[in-house]
């Protein structure tokens, strides 16, 4: 009994060490990944803005932002590396020691006439098939404790409710194209007290073409974006034949209307797979498509024209 005490009282002993390490490496994990965050904003931005960092003389200012942050990484990453690389010698010394305390015990027992050796065999099996068990647990918790925060992570992601939806008897179709905006004003902050766009008065009739002028961040790309709703306007109307933005099918304009960013935006693919997006359009409209925007002659001269392959955000 006392051989059998030795094993089963361990037990809780080593998981509750294990979870112990789980609990600090997870919160630790999350503040490490915050900060793999925060260092990729550093390093896209300087990049981003190379030109203003050397008008600026402020390359020595943007090295020193992105060292800062890659020491609180590298710190943190490190200590939570000696501490994960504990479990598994903790959990073998733990086996060792409960070895030899249940050989001490079983051999003494064995000499007092009080246990036989063939059930101080079968102890042996039974514990360390256990003890075994939790050693590849704690190794299996590595893993999990690693994958947890960016499981969190795309979990927030999946679940983030949408706050622009389409009315319950939506139009599902555009079938003419005259644009209006009435006195609109939109920020993008409720808790700004200044507006982005403000009393914005604009009438595009079927087949104009206008353009709007002004510095940058004056609100141009803001004004197309609640074209398509990607935003809703706090004030004003936004009308497209009469009708207000919010009682079509937020379907039915964005396959109506066609945006062109000022940056190009690719995913990782061909260029058939970046046209296609998903969707089972035929070789003619695909070539319809390349024709109209007037890409047919550049994809042409590559070599494997539409299965040649593109970079994400590059070309």
């Amino acid at each position: 009994m006392k051989t059998r005490n030795c094993f089963s009282s361990n037990y809780p002993v080593i998981i509750g060490g294990i979870l112990l390490v789980y609990r600090f490496v997870i919160v630790n994990y999350k503040k490490l990944f915050k900060q793999y965050d925060q260092l990729n904003n550093l390093a896209k931005e300087s990049i981003a803005g190379a030109r203003v960092v050397k008008s600026y003389h402020q390359q020595d200012n943007e090295i020193q932002k992105f060292n800062r942050v890659a020491g609180f990484i590298y710190k943190n990453f490190t200590k939570i590396e000696r501490i994960t690389a504990l479990i598994s010698p903790i959990v073998l010394f733990c086996i060792y020691a409960l070895a030899i305390a249940t050989a001490w015990i079983g051999t003494n027992n064995i000499v007092d006439g009080k246990l036989d050796i063939g059930s101080l065999a079968s102890v042996f099996a039974y514990a360390f098939q256990m003890l075994i068990n939790l050693l590849l647990l704690s190794v299996v918790y590595v893993t999990i404790i690693t994958a947890k925060p960016s499981k969190d992570r795309i979990i927030e992601v999946l679940t983030e409710k949408i706050d622009i939806k389409d009315k319950k008897y939506a139009i599902d179709t555009v079938s003419d194209y005259e644009v209006e905006y009435k006195d609109v004003s939109f920020k993008y902050v409720d808790t700004n007290p200044h507006q982005n766009l403000e009393k914005i008065n604009i009438k595009i009739k079927k087949g104009q073409t206008i353009g709007i002028i002004g510095p940058t961040g004056s609100g141009k790309t803001s004004i197309v974006n609640l074209l398509t709703r990607l935003y809703e306007c706090n004030e004003g109307q936004v009308l497209l034949n009469n009708i207000q933005l919010n009682n079509y099918s937020i379907k039915a304009l964005r396959d109506a209307i066609a945006i062109v960013p000022q940056k190009s935006i690719l995913y990782s693919g061909t260029i058939k797979d970046n046209i296609l997006m998903g969707r089972n359009y035929s070789d003619e409209e695909v070539e319809k498509a390349i024709t109209q925007a007037q890409a047919a002659e550049f994809i042409n001269k590559l070599p494997n024209k539409l299965d040649s392959i593109v970079e994400q955000k590059w070309n």
